[in-house]
């Protein structure tokens, strides 16, 4: 493979990209090294890599060169790994490098490095435990519960109050997913922790948790994302306080109240029904002092005006009449 084919083949690169043989020297690199590394193609070829590595890391990374050039593998981005990049303005930047050797038809191995500057990703990382450290400080010996974790629902930091709660350890409940621990079943519709890092963020609201025994606590939760330069969230933080005992007093309230109401409305029939009862005995009774009582008396009073008395009776016949329609008109009233 010329240099021309090595300059094409490396140009294709999305990365900043170089090309390098197994004695360490750059064989190409593209236009993008430019961006990354300060550094045009051109001047870069022909260059030992060291001029792309800090002078206090240059000779570990000698040895481990040395170590990867007898028996080169492809390695991806995004391995666990530090590596900082020397710029053509001599300032360092962390950055993520993948190895993929080749075999050119002259049968020559030659390395394609692809390096991408990782400044905001570290420096986002650095945000997030320093974040961390202050919730702690914070947080850790609260009565409230504390979790961190991220938008998969891994649980990155949780306070002591959180692992009492639950009866877990802390050490059992960091870096474990929150929906396999914690979530109550079923973990559908009401455990929003979940799902806190979609679209449509939810800041409060309240969800049950399980604990190690089984039971449910209900928590009032308060979320804040944290997000990146990009706008995505890389973390989230949750402040909760356990109302278990609150809403249970609240239900057993509003049970009370429903039954006081059906007390009172069972009271209200029971009054109205008195009261008709009532209502009916009262036209009975005047019914029955009406069709017999004051017709007896009536008829009495009549019979006593009928009777053949002496003048001198007359009198005392008169005063029986009166009283008898003075007790007639008092029933009727």
């Amino acid at each position: 493979m010329t240099a021309r084919e090595l300059a094409e083949l490396v140009e294709a690169v999305p990365d900043a990209g170089v090309v390098i043989n197994r004695s360490g020297l750059i064989l190409a690199a593209n236009n993008r090294c430019k961006d990354v590394l300060g550094y045009d193609a051109g001047s870069l070829v022909g260059r030992e890599l060291d001029i792309l590595i800090p002078d206090h890391l240059r000779v570990r990374h000698r040895d481990n060169v040395a170590r990867y050039l007898r028996e080169p593998t492809a390695r991806p981005m995004g391995r666990q790994l530090s590596l900082t990049a020397r710029r053509a303005d001599g300032s360092d930047i962390p950055v993520g490098v993948s190895l993929n050797p080749i075999t050119t038809a002259s049968g020559r191995v030659v390395i394609i490095a692809r390096i991408r500057d990782v400044s905001d990703r570290v420096r986002a990382a650095s945000e997030l435990r320093e974040s961390e450290r202050q919730l702690r400080l914070l947080v850790d010996d609260l009565r409230l519960v504390a979790v961190s974790f991220d938008p998969a629902g891994t649980v990155r930091y949780c306070n002591k109050y959180l692992a009492e709660l639950t009866g877990y350890s802390v050490d059992e409940l960091v870096g474990r997913n929150w929906a396999d621990r914690l979530s109550s079943s079923p973990p559908v519709g009401d455990n929003r922790l979940e799902t806190a890092g979609e679209d449509g963020f939810v800041a409060k609201f309240e969800s049950s948790i399980s604990t190690r025994n089984g039971d449910l606590r209900l928590i009032a939760w308060s979320c804040t994302p944290h997000l990146d330069d990009q706008g995505r969230i890389i973390t989230i933080t949750g402040i909760g306080e356990d109302v278990t005992a609150e809403r249970r007093l609240e239900q057993e309230q509003q049970e009370l109240i429903r039954r006081l109401r059906s007390v009172s409305t069972e009271r209200s029939n029971l009054l109205t029904q008195l009261t008709d009862a009532e209502e009916r005995e009262r036209r009975r009774i005047a019914e029955d002092l009406h069709d017999d009582t004051i017709q007896w008396l009536t008829g009495a009073n009549m019979m006593v005006g009928a009777l053949p008395v002496l003048p001198e009776g007359r009198v005392r016949a008169r005063e029986i009449s009166v009283i008898l329609s003075s007790a007639i008109d008092q029933l009727r009233r």
